[in-house]
């Protein structure tokens, strides 16, 4: 048996990594994710990409940190036996009070991928119908609409940040190094919304590539959620603020090193473009924050890199229906039925401002017919 002491850390950080994994656990997946060959068929993971391999491995770690909870784990149990349908019952229950139900459905349908690959020879769709069922009944924490912002406007907003940065006196200071890596930040992803994975993870040289004056943005399909290709050209607009950030910008973050938690293991910023105040390479979860700081302090809601997205495709199929269709080819979908949702959407944002139209005439005729009618004593 696996004395619980070892999961104390993970209980702490609520999923056991892959390594505290029980031996039979770790041998199985181990077996799921090899590939196979011309003879053996290889495990059902191996093809799996890697954000979805690991987010199968991360729900498995939080369904084995729960089950530690819950008593110690046999070392050389098989994965399926730990799983009965009160064991996942309870399970759910657990999920559902920690998180939304949109995210607890996430990780049970992450833990039905995990149990499939572990053990192959067992049924488990009906984990899988759960998820569905609480992906049904889960209703948005926060209203998306209200926080949508035009293309424009996100653009303008990046671009008064890197022109207000470059108008300050020498020398480079916080302000003025974050305020146009900041600027960059959210300039590019209004005109290229990129996925967070990919815009996070750009690098000279290999995504972000020269070629004579101009640049492109390149992504091989390995990297991609949808595993096509991106090749497209860096946004004519910003190529000579990017540059001022390369050459300016950049290498001073580079050379900080005053906020660094010595608890944190640093990564180098190497040929990663954005570059935290730490002199390392930007994580996703500091991207998002400072993303949402910025764009709260601008609009007063916050905007996740995700919203980018939706303000791209909303302000397309608003400002230019008639080309509704290029939408799965900007946002990197493989399917036109996101196109029709927000082509959908945007026709409830120009039915919203019709009202708005008719109201303020309405009013507008209401205070001339005040101003024309004769006082009664």
């Amino acid at each position: 048996m696996t004395d619980p002491s070892l999961f104390a850390n993970s209980r702490a950080r609520s999923a056991v990594p892959l390594k505290n994994w029980p031996d039979a656990d770790r041998r199985a997946w181990a077996l799921a994710i090899t590939p196979g060959d011309l003879l053996e068929p290889g495990g059902i993971g191996a093809a799996w990409r890697p954000a979805t391999r690991d987010g199968a491995c991360n729900a498995y770690g939080r369904w084995l940190a729960w089950r530690a909870r819950q008593g110690p784990l046999d070392e050389h149990a098989d994965p399926a036996e730990r799983v009965t349908e009160q064991a996942i019952t309870d399970y759910v229950q657990y999920l559902c009070a920690q998180h939304s139900l949109s995210s607890a459905a996430a990780y049970l349908a992450f833990l039905a991928m995990a149990l499939r690959a572990l053990a192959p020879d067992r049924a488990w769709g009906w984990i899988g119908k759960i998820a569905t069922r609480l992906r049904r009944n889960a209703t948005p924490v926060r209203a998306k609409r209200p926080r949508l912002q035009s293309t424009d406007a996100l653009l303008s907003f990046g671009i008064e940040l890197m022109d207000g940065a470059a108008r300050e006196p020498e020398p480079v200071t916080w302000r003025t190094a974050t305020g146009c890596r900041d600027g960059l930040m959210i300039a590019l992803l209004a005109l290229r919304p990129l996925r967070r994975r990919n815009f996070i993870a750009i690098q000279l040289g290999r995504h972000l590539v020269r070629v004579g004056p101009d640049y492109r943005l390149r992504f091989e399909g390995a990297d991609t959620k949808n595993g096509r290709w991106i090749d497209e050209p860096f946004p004519a607009p910003l190529t000579d603020r990017l540059e001022r950030y390369l050459q300016h910008y950049r290498p001073w973050l580079c050379a900080q090193d005053s906020h660094r938690n010595p608890r944190i293991r640093f990564q180098p910023p190497g040929d990663h473009l954005w570059v935290s105040k730490t002199g390392a390479a930007m994580s996703e979860d500091v991207f998002y924050k400072d993303l949402r700081n910025r764009t709260r302090e601008r609009f007063g809601q916050a905007l996740s890199p995700h919203l980018f997205r939706d303000c791209a495709a909303t302000t397309i199929a608003t400002e230019d229906p008639a080309h509704v269709a290029i939408i799965p080819a900007l946002l990197g979908h493989t399917t036109a039925q996101t196109s029709e949702r927000y082509y959908n959407h945007a026709g409830m944002i120009d039915a919203g401002r019709r009202v708005q139209d008719v109201v303020a005439k309405l009013r507008h005729a209401g205070t001339k017919d005040q101003e024309q009618r004769p006082c009664v004593p």
